[in-house]
């Protein structure tokens, strides 16, 4: 991976965000892979924070995810709750339709602004909450 704004001499964590449309019928099953992706990154030592968050667009998602460093990003990639989201949205059905229709990804470098008084009582929050949103990831 190539860590961007390194042109800046940015070291901070890495942030990742990523949007999916899921495609008809396999939403339940995408919910059931990626709560076992976020719970179990969150449990990997160089995994700040795992969120999984659906948004306005009808079968449409965002992982937000931070990693200490490059070697955190690494070590998730080999672990198999990442194989297994890989394998998923690589999947096809019956009739040989991508179980992920659109995938967008950016992948960014934190920057240490917590010196800025407006953002006060936001500095130094957890990242790492409940993932049972209503109505999405319960059991």
């Amino acid at each position: 991976m190539s860590l961007p704004f390194k042109h800046h001499g940015l070291k901070g964590e890495i942030v990742i965000t990523v949007k999916v449309k899921v495609a008809w019928g396999r939403v339940a099953e995408f919910l059931r892979v990626m709560r076992e992706d976020a719970l179990e990154s969150r449990k990997e030592p160089g995994c700040v924070c795992f969120h999984v968050s659906a948004l306005e667009g009808e079968r449409e998602f965002m992982f937000y995810e931070v990693y200490k460093n490059e070697a955190a990003v690494t070590k998730h990639k080999e672990t198999p709750h990442y194989a297994k989201w890989d394998a998923f949205r690589k999947s096809r059905d019956k009739e040989g339709v991508v179980a992920i229709e659109s995938e967008e990804k950016v992948i960014a470098t934190g920057v240490y602004i917590d010196a800025v008084p407006v953002l006060g009582p936001l500095v130094g929050r957890p990242c790492n909450g409940p993932l049972d949103a209503p109505g999405l990831m319960k059991k």
